[in-house]
């Protein structure tokens, strides 16, 4: 229908319109006066083609107004922008590794926003209009608010990230003292579900304490790294495990431009993870070298999932880092030995800055308060 549309036009003596050209016609407000003016055909000419378009089935008409949706004067594409161009480049140039993620989150905010500007983007359309939708299905807006002041810095001072964090953080404490019920028969459950991978895998994550490692993964799939710059669970390699003081070097990339964490112990919390460790590596036909979890992010996210369902409550991989420096703190370990002094990991892989180690990623049990309530009234001063 649309190729007669073209070719009637054309019979008439008008030049002849192009698929953009009509879906703009059919896509507007049906103000003729306007058409005429931007699309610069003749009144004739205009009603010719909106007669023809009332005559076809609703389905058909469906159809068009959902690719004359798609191909309006709006950009087809988030990344057409020119304001976005040039932030892409920023980012590159100062080799921010996440910026394909923050497109990503800040692409799906443009759309919320009926394909916006992003250069005309006020606080009031993030504030009243992308987040209340966000939230309704993302656990967490957390993220996208730093895309969004990633893309537009001088919405920092307006857009605050604490409360988003405030909230995440919250959540976490709450489960981590669901998990410690009972002697920690949860947790225990939680490692023991799966194969002997998966239980390897959770084990060797908790007792390390590492990041994840996803995002160099991504980028080493794209070709933009090497398979040995791989950091955290997903780059941990069996030339770095000393099986006769039971220790492995962990490398992690996030912080510090990237650096080893040394003699990092497997058996932090008991022999089960190095035994588990051992009877992988038998199983896997004793490797010499290569990565000792050779596995994808969707299988990664398959695994806790899974195991998440045998206790009824989501704990996503990044709570393994969470989980082992809680542990910690309920042992006893000063927070300073949690946090370690890179390169040295005294008790799995550390934290930089201290505070960062308190404020988000350490939960205090009940039990733990009370005890440290308790040894203070010891002090009778």
């Amino acid at each position: 229908m649309r190729k007669v549309w073209v070719t009637e036009c054309d019979r008439m003596g008008r030049r002849q319109l192009n698929r953009k050209t009509v879906f703009g016609l059919l896509s507007l407000n049906w103000d003729k006066k306007k058409i005429k003016k931007e699309c610069k055909i003749s009144e004739r000419t205009y009603f010719r083609i909106l007669e023809q378009y009332k005559a076809l089935p609703q389905e058909e008409k469906d159809k068009i107004r959902r690719e004359a949706s798609k191909e309006e004067d709006a950009k087809a594409q988030f990344e057409d922008y020119s304001f976005v161009q040039r932030w892409i480049q920023t980012m590159q140039s100062e080799r921010v590794k996440s910026w394909r993620e923050r497109l990503a989150q800040c692409r799906r905010i443009w759309v919320i926003l009926q394909k916006k500007n992003p250069e005309n983007w006020t606080v009031d359309d993030i504030k009243l209009r992308a987040i209340p939708e966000l939230r309704k299905k993302a656990r967490s807006v957390f993220t996208y608010l730093v895309s969004v002041r990633s893309l537009r810095p001088d919405f920092k001072p307006k857009i605050s990230t604490k409360r988003e964090k405030y909230a995440v953080n919250q959540a976490w404490k709450v489960k981590f003292e669901k998990l410690n019920e009972n002697g920690r028969q949860l947790l225990k459950v939680f490692l023991a579900t799966g194969n002997l991978q998966a239980q390897t895998l959770k084990h060797t994550h908790i007792t390390l304490g590492c990041r994840e490692g996803e995002k160099n993964y991504k980028l080493c799939k794209r070709g933009e790294i090497k398979e040995g710059e791989i950091g955290g669970l997903l780059g941990l390699r069996w030339e770095k495990v000393n099986w006769n003081s039971r220790r492995t070097d962990v490398f992690e990339s996030k912080t510090g431009g990237g650096f080893e964490w040394l003699d990092c112990p497997l058996d932090l919390f008991g022999d089960t993870c190095f035994n588990l460790l051992m009877q992988y590596w038998e199983q896997k036909g004793k490797p010499a070298s290569g990565r000792i979890f050779d596995i994808d992010v969707a299988e990664l996210m398959r695994i806790y999932k899974e195991a998440s369902e045998a206790v009824g409550m989501e704990i996503n991989p990044h709570m393994a880092r969470k989980i082992h420096a809680s542990l910690c703190h309920d042992a006893d370990i000063p927070l300073e030995i949690v946090a370690g002094d890179a390169p040295q990991g005294m008790v799995g892989v550390g934290w930089e800055d201290l505070t960062t180690l308190k404020k988000f990623y350490l939960a205090f049990s009940k039990k733990k308060l009370q005890t440290a309530k308790d040894q203070c009234r010891q002090l009778s001063l």
